[in-house]
């Protein structure tokens, strides 16, 4: 059985940049793929057709997110400490 205050804490860690703070790209992309997945549901089981070009964006506005997040999480590894231009002088 998992403990909930556990995943709880795993899933705070999750939705944070690497420096700690919340991330708002993941939020928009969990919220995008919830809204994914609900359409979906409400399209196997029920009568409601999605419009294909909001579908089209939420995917869009998913792969959007996770693929920026992805980038920075990289791209954050290579950055050079930049020295402090006061002690140039």
């Amino acid at each position: 059985m998992i403990n909930v205050q556990i995943a709880i804490q795993y899933i705070g860690k999750v939705m944070q940049d690497d420096d700690g703070t919340p991330s708002s790209k993941r939020w928009v992309a969990l919220l995008s793929f919830l809204m994914i997945t609900i359409t979906w549901g409400v399209n196997l089981f029920g009568n409601y057709v999605p419009t294909e070009f909001i579908f089209d964006a939420l995917v869009y506005i998913t792969l959007g997110c996770l693929g920026i997040t992805g980038i920075e999480k990289f791209s954050s590894r290579l950055k050079a400490p930049q020295a402090d231009s006061a002690d140039d002088k």
